[in-house]
């Protein structure tokens, strides 16, 4: 009996540690060729959702993520218990954030060697600003604000 019980928890952390593992390849250059790689994108997380960074997971667990690049391009992430679950070119109608940027800094976020830093100096310097789209997700980011400012600036 407790041999069982140890390979079934030996079983959980396998699943556990290679969950944790995922992380998804971008391989795009610039704001058409992501777009264009939308689909293959969704096929790396179906075959292993990456988890969203701590951090983030506290402010958004679930739901929509709407992208707007410059006037004319967007997409939708979806995050489903603090799993990335999917890109969409369709945008939905009630999507919990909107995040605006051009599409030059989203440029320069795929061609960066380290995207998150590049991410969080775009943020720092105001190019990309992130709006919530209901009160009680609005009330989340007024909270929050402060936390991302902090670990910002210690980047």
């Amino acid at each position: 009996m407790m041999k069982v019980l140890l390979y079934v928890v030996v079983f959980f952390l396998m699943i556990t540690s290679a969950h944790a593992a995922c992380r998804l390849i971008v391989d795009a250059q610039n704001t058409d060729a992501f777009i264009a790689e939308i689909s293959g994108l969704n096929e790396q997380i179906n075959t292993c959702p990456p988890e969203i960074p701590g951090y983030l997971k506290i402010l958004y667990k679930n739901g929509d993520f709407h992208v707007k690049i410059g006037d004319s391009k967007q997409f939708m992430l979806t995050v489903k218990d603090g799993m990335l679950a999917s890109f969409s070119e369709e945008v939905s109608e009630k999507p919990a954030f909107t995040a605006y940027i051009s599409e030059e800094d989203f440029d320069s976020v795929l061609q960066s060697d380290n995207r998150m830093k590049t991410i969080m100096t775009l943020y720092k310097e105001k190019k990309i600003k992130i709006v919530a789209n209901n009160f009680f997700k609005k009330i989340m980011l007024f909270v929050a604000k402060p936390f991302i400012n902090s670990v910002i600036k210690k980047m």
